[in-house]
Protein backbone atom coordinates (compact mmCIF):
# COMPACT_ATOMS: atom_id res chain seq x y z
CA UNK A 1 0.00 0.00 0.00
CA UNK A 2 1.35 3.53 -0.61
CA UNK A 3 1.34 6.09 1.46
CA UNK A 4 0.16 9.49 -0.03
CA UNK A 5 -0.33 13.37 1.72
CA UNK A 6 -1.85 15.95 -0.33
CA UNK A 7 -1.40 19.85 -0.42
CA UNK A 8 -3.76 22.22 -1.92
CA UNK A 9 -4.99 25.49 -0.48
CA UNK A 10 -8.67 24.33 -1.77
CA UNK A 11 -10.48 22.61 0.89
CA UNK A 12 -13.39 21.65 -1.18
CA UNK A 13 -10.70 19.40 -3.48
CA UNK A 14 -8.94 18.46 -0.55
CA UNK A 15 -12.27 16.81 0.93
CA UNK A 16 -12.97 15.01 -2.59
CA UNK A 17 -9.43 13.63 -2.61
CA UNK A 18 -10.41 12.25 0.77
CA UNK A 19 -13.72 10.66 -0.78
CA UNK A 20 -11.67 9.37 -3.15
CA UNK A 21 -9.19 7.13 -1.44
CA UNK A 22 -12.07 5.46 1.01
CA UNK A 23 -12.41 3.71 -2.61
CA UNK A 24 -8.79 2.86 -3.51
CA UNK A 25 -7.54 -0.13 -2.16
CA UNK A 26 -3.87 0.00 -3.33
CA UNK A 27 -3.32 3.61 -1.57
CA UNK A 28 -3.53 5.43 1.68
CA UNK A 29 -4.02 9.48 1.98
CA UNK A 30 -1.71 9.69 5.56
CA UNK A 31 -2.86 13.66 5.29
CA UNK A 32 -3.89 16.44 3.77
CA UNK A 33 -2.77 20.15 4.34
CA UNK A 34 -4.58 23.59 2.97
CA UNK A 35 -1.23 25.18 4.33
CA UNK A 36 2.15 24.40 2.01
CA UNK A 37 4.26 25.48 5.05
CA UNK A 38 2.32 23.06 7.61
CA UNK A 39 2.38 20.57 4.41
CA UNK A 40 6.03 20.83 3.70
CA UNK A 41 6.33 19.89 7.70
CA UNK A 42 4.14 16.94 7.28
CA UNK A 43 5.76 15.62 4.56
CA UNK A 44 9.05 15.49 6.02
CA UNK A 45 7.77 14.17 9.50
CA UNK A 46 5.78 11.70 7.29
CA UNK A 47 8.00 10.32 4.62
CA UNK A 48 5.31 9.55 2.27
CA UNK A 49 5.46 7.78 -1.28
CA UNK A 50 3.25 10.19 -3.23
CA UNK A 51 2.96 14.00 -2.85
CA UNK A 52 0.09 15.27 -4.45
CA UNK A 53 0.25 18.85 -4.99
CA UNK A 54 -1.22 22.29 -6.56
CA UNK A 55 1.73 24.48 -7.27
CA UNK A 56 -0.04 27.46 -6.95
CA UNK A 57 -0.95 28.41 -3.64
CA UNK A 58 -0.86 31.61 -0.74
CA UNK A 59 2.56 32.02 0.52
CA UNK A 60 4.31 29.70 -0.40
CA UNK A 61 4.24 27.77 -3.92
CA UNK A 62 4.69 24.17 -4.64
CA UNK A 63 7.73 24.73 -6.08
CA UNK A 64 8.95 26.54 -3.34
CA UNK A 65 7.90 23.48 -0.82
CA UNK A 66 9.43 21.12 -2.59
CA UNK A 67 13.08 23.01 -1.85
CA UNK A 68 12.24 22.43 2.03
CA UNK A 69 12.17 18.80 1.20
CA UNK A 70 14.92 16.37 1.21
CA UNK A 71 13.89 13.47 0.72
CA UNK A 72 11.07 14.30 -2.25
CA UNK A 73 8.40 11.75 -2.43
CA UNK A 74 7.20 11.32 -6.42
CA UNK A 75 5.02 14.38 -6.91
CA UNK A 76 1.87 14.59 -8.61
CA UNK A 77 1.08 17.74 -9.28
CA UNK A 78 -2.67 18.49 -9.58
CA UNK A 79 -4.26 21.59 -10.54
CA UNK A 80 -6.78 23.63 -11.80
CA UNK A 81 -5.12 24.52 -15.08
CA UNK A 82 -6.61 22.37 -17.85
CA UNK A 83 -2.88 21.62 -19.43
CA UNK A 84 0.79 21.41 -18.21
CA UNK A 85 2.01 24.76 -18.13
CA UNK A 86 4.91 25.44 -19.71
CA UNK A 87 6.78 26.90 -17.58
CA UNK A 88 6.68 23.52 -15.30
CA UNK A 89 9.95 22.79 -14.77
CA UNK A 90 10.71 21.41 -11.38
CA UNK A 91 10.80 17.27 -10.93
CA UNK A 92 7.22 16.56 -10.94
CA UNK A 93 6.15 12.95 -12.02
CA UNK A 94 2.61 13.75 -13.24
CA UNK A 95 0.51 16.48 -13.90
CA UNK A 96 -3.67 15.91 -13.85
CA UNK A 97 -6.19 18.82 -14.44
CA UNK A 98 -8.53 18.43 -11.50
CA UNK A 99 -11.29 18.65 -14.01
CA UNK A 100 -9.85 15.98 -15.76
CA UNK A 101 -9.89 14.03 -12.01
CA UNK A 102 -13.14 12.17 -11.75
CA UNK A 103 -13.37 8.95 -10.75
CA UNK A 104 -11.65 6.86 -7.37
CA UNK A 105 -10.22 4.75 -10.29
CA UNK A 106 -8.31 7.68 -11.98
CA UNK A 107 -6.36 8.63 -9.38
CA UNK A 108 -5.49 4.87 -8.10
CA UNK A 109 -4.14 4.13 -11.29
CA UNK A 110 -2.06 7.38 -11.46
CA UNK A 111 -0.50 6.78 -8.13
CA UNK A 112 0.10 2.90 -9.72
CA UNK A 113 1.95 4.22 -12.74
CA UNK A 114 3.71 6.79 -10.74
CA UNK A 115 5.23 4.27 -8.01
CA UNK A 116 6.31 1.88 -10.97
CA UNK A 117 7.90 4.62 -12.41
CA UNK A 118 12.03 5.28 -12.33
Amino acid sequence: MYNCVAIDDDKLFLGLLDAYFEEIDSAKLMAVFDNPVKGALGVVQMEPDVLLLDYQMPYLDGFEMLTMIRRKPKVVIISGHLEKPEDLSFPADRFVSKRDLKEPHQLEEIISEVMESD
